[in-house]
């Protein structure tokens, strides 16, 4: 290991539960039709673990379906990224967590 990758931060993503909310809701509440509760457990010593529940619709609808099929993500940061969002981390981790899982545009295809 180098030493940068020592002073990584990691941390693990996953799929808690999906949840589809009623035509009601959607409709005289304005939610989104789909939420993900995301599970998020920092491998280290700073953050703590927690659940983060997001209306998500289109593509990262489609991230999150597929993380929850993988099971689990792990994403790494450096140090000046915690600093920089210590008090929005949670929502960042899980948007690098889906990139691991967008979906490939058929003219990179080979």
């Amino acid at each position: 290991m180098t030493e940068d990758s020592l002073s990584k931060l990691r941390f693990h993503v996953r799929v808690k539960d999906v949840k589809v909310s009623s035509m009601h809701d959607v409709i005289e509440d304005g939610k989104l039709p789909t939420s993900i509760i995301f599970h998020i457990e920092p491998l280290g010593k700073l953050g703590t673990p927690c659940e983060l529940k997001l209306g998500l619709i289109g593509e990262e609808l489609n991230r999150a379906l597929r993380l929850q099929k993988s099971g689990t993500a792990v994403v790494e940061v450096g140090p000046n990224w915690w600093v920089q969002r210590a008090t929005t981390w949670q929502e960042e981790i899980i948007d690098l967590a889906l990139m691991q899982f967008a979906t490939i545009p058929a003219s990179a295809s080979i």
